[in-house]
């Protein structure tokens, strides 16, 4: 499944897990996705990801949760 078809049926899950790619095209693709998605059920699997054990993927969660802008996001992010 391409990425734009991810974010037409809200495939979060999989969006994440594209923030781990090593390219980073699918990486912004990825983030980008998900700040169309913005909602609730992309924040916490994205407010979960700060805590994943790649750093990469904990800074694209943090790109993407900042973009997305949500109050809810902000003491995780602190």
């Amino acid at each position: 499944m391409n990425i734009e078809k991810m974010e037409k049926k809200k495939v979060i899950k999989g969006l994440i897990k594209l923030l781990k790619s090593k390219e980073i095209i699918v990486k912004r693709q990825a983030t980008k996705a998900l700040v169309n998605i913005t909602d609730e059920r992309a924040l916490e699997p994205l407010i979960q990801s700060l805590k994943d054990e790649d750093k990469e993927v904990q800074r694209n969660a943090a790109l993407t949760l900042g973009k997305i802008g949500n109050r809810r996001a902000v003491e995780p992010l602190i």
